[in-house]
């Protein structure tokens, strides 16, 4: 009788030669085309279309409006214990002042002032560095950031107490820049050609291809499958105390399949790289075994019996 699939006790340990059989699942893979093109296949197991939004500030002629936002550290020469809790490193959030830009805009850059600038009062920071922007047909837009405004992750009654208490104390901070903005000034949506980025992943989620272009491709994942990669093979048991064994296992992102003759590997047979499918293994022990040349077959309950001429029994096989 044929079988397939698993066992730890196949052919019940039968003397003589078993036939295997096995089909490796194929690879799954990937397949797309973008119009005009032929099918590609790439051998991932998923993929991802992500629509890109135009590059903000590449509008010619377009006046922008552009800034930055910084996160300042403060620091005081000793700590406070006579106010609510303590306040050792506390940050504060800056916003800059803004300015407008004549589009397209090639490149943002703040330059900060010398580290560890002194300032006295909380709210008395001044200029603290220079936003440079270069604008249309490589003009440069330079701005001393003077502040608008702060806002601190301390509680608002500390950074009163401390205003309150500690006034004309020499504050240290030093800042850098978090991120920039752009807006357009008259309010409207940026224009401008879309982009499609199309990414294929492998099993560890590791990005394989990734192109970026004008449309999206027609894509598809083809799942692994049972294909025509198939083999077969024979093991020859003598010892009717061993007994094969088919037994699945796992090795990092391969299915395995392996082959036992009682303790002892016969063969490992290994699905590709990323396959959700184990290698199917199929064993037939129906034609195992025969009786020797010149004796009788005859049935005998669970078994076979040979006879020779003599009509004694020379050998039993199990059924």
């Amino acid at each position: 009788m044929r079988r397939c699939g698993t066992t730890e006790g196949g052919c019940n340990g039968k003397t003589g030669t078993y036939a295997i059989d096995y089909v490796i699942p194929d690879a799954p893979y990937v397949r797309y085309r973008y119009p005009t093109e032929s099918w590609k296949n790439i051998n991932g197991t998923r993929f991802e279309t992500i629509q890109n939004s135009p590059t903000p500030g590449q509008g010619v002629g377009v006046t922008y409006r552009v800034g930055v936002y910084t996160e300042c550290e403060m620091r005081l020469p000793r700590t406070v214990n006579d106010c609510p809790g303590q306040l050792l490193n506390p940050k504060i959030f800056l916003a800059s002042r803004r300015m407008d830009v004549l589009g397209p805009i090639g490149s943002i850059a703040f330059v900060p002032w010398q580290q560890g600038t002194l300032c006295r009062h909380l709210t008395d920071f001044g200029n603290y560095g220079r936003f440079n922007v270069v604008g249309q047909n490589g003009v440069i837009y330079g701005l001393d950031t003077g502040l608008n405004y702060f806002r601190s992750n301390e509680p608002t009654t500390l950074m009163e107490c401390i205003t309150d208490r500690w006034e004309g104390t020499r504050f240290f901070y030093k800042f850098k820049p978090v991120k920039s903005f752009i807006e357009r000034a008259d309010g409207k949506p940026e224009t401008g050609q879309r982009t499609c980025t199309f990414k294929v992943f492998n099993w560890a989620n590791q990005v394989i291809l990734e192109q970026t272009r004008d449309i999206c491709p027609e894509a598809v994942t083809v799942p692994s499958t049972y294909g025509n990669n198939k083999g077969s093979f024979r093991i020859s048991n003598n010892d009717p105390n061993k007994f094969l064994r088919v037994v699945r296992s796992d090795e990092g992102a391969i299915k395995v399949a392996s082959v036992f003759l009682g303790n002892v590997l016969i063969q490992k047979l290994l699905s590709p790289v990323g396959s959700l499918l184990y290698p199917r293994v199929c064993w037939d022990c129906a034609g195992d075994e025969k009786c020797p040349p010149g004796t009788c077959e005859v049935k005998c309950k669970n078994h076979i019996c040979c006879f020779d001429s003599y009509g004694r029994a020379v050998k039993t096989i199990k059924k």
